[in-house]
């Protein structure tokens, strides 16, 4: 691989962290270097096996699709790793390198021919604890906004980050318990909501909070949860907080994701590859 340097800081990256596409120094995160083949995302079991089938990948072998592409799901990859943790609780992170001929497959999801994986890395629970907090503190403005004097929503992220920082069995069943006070809030919650096809302004910011309420929730299952569904629960995190915001505008959604995304592929340099 010919050298290359980091475009914020200028130093010298190993193959490694151009995989990675983020700096390990400076933290920034970067466009992949075109290598003349199209590099996505996929989630994959802890075994390395697919999350819809039983196809187990090997790290550098292309693999092609059935003729009557009876394993289509299997090929199935994202743009983003946000995205391929929404599709499939993630235990393994995997950037592939797709090619040959275009499909739609179920769902209406595009895959292609042929795909090998270049790189996979060991996604740990903390990552998915830690990336569902990141999120629900996203949202927390949202929260703020309709219950300036509340604190459930920050005791609920507060129960998640305890768990972070010491992960006993005491802090995990207090991190569920918050959980499942935060959902029922929510719950009551939109009970509350005006349900005209008429939005008012203060509907929004009803629905808004409630949305910011339950990703925290799942922030704090989360933490209370095993490593596939503390996965789960952190995809959902963000989704949550996307739509919490979406609730103003469609671009503040998509900000939310954005943000997320270029959490994980910061994230993702401290992740330890499986060779």
């Amino acid at each position: 691989m010919d050298k290359y340097i980091c475009p914020k800081c200028r130093k010298q990256l190993t193959e490694d962290s151009v995989m990675r596409c983020a700096c390990p120094f400076c933290r920034c995160i970067f466009d992949k270097p075109d290598s003349g083949g199209e590099t996505l995302w996929k989630s994959l079991q802890a075994d390395m096996k697919s999350g819809h089938g039983e196809h187990i990948w090997k790290i550098g072998s292309w693999e092609e699709v059935n003729s009557d592409r009876s394993n289509e799901e299997d090929f199935f990859a994202s743009e983003s790793i946000i995205k391929a943790m929404q599709d499939v609780p993630m235990e393994v992170l995997a950037q592939v390198e797709v090619g040959g001929e275009r499909f739609t497959g179920k769902g209406n999801k595009e895959y292609r021919q042929k795909i090998q994986v270049v790189s996979a890395w060991k996604w740990e629970k903390k990552y998915s604890v830690a990336l569902a907090v990141f999120a629900a503190g996203l949202a927390l403005q949202n929260y703020v906004q309709k219950y300036p004097k509340g604190d459930l929503m920050h005791k609920t992220i507060e129960a998640a980050k305890k768990w972070l920082e010491n992960p006993t069995e005491e802090n995990r069943l207090s991190a569920n318990l918050a959980g499942s006070n935060a959902w029922s809030a929510a719950e009551e919650a939109a009970k509350l909501i005006p349900l005209s096809l008429v939005r008012s302004v203060w509907s929004v910011i009803e629905k808004a909070a409630e949305l910011a309420i339950r990703s925290a929730a799942q922030a704090a299952w989360s933490a209370a949860e095993s490593n596939v569904l503390s996965a789960k629960a952190a995809a959902e995190s963000v989704a949550l907080s996307a739509r919490s915001a979406g609730q103003a505008a469609e671009s503040a959604a998509e900000e939310i994701i954005q943000k997320c995304e270029e959490w994980a592929l910061r994230h993702a340099a401290e992740l330890k590859e499986i060779k």
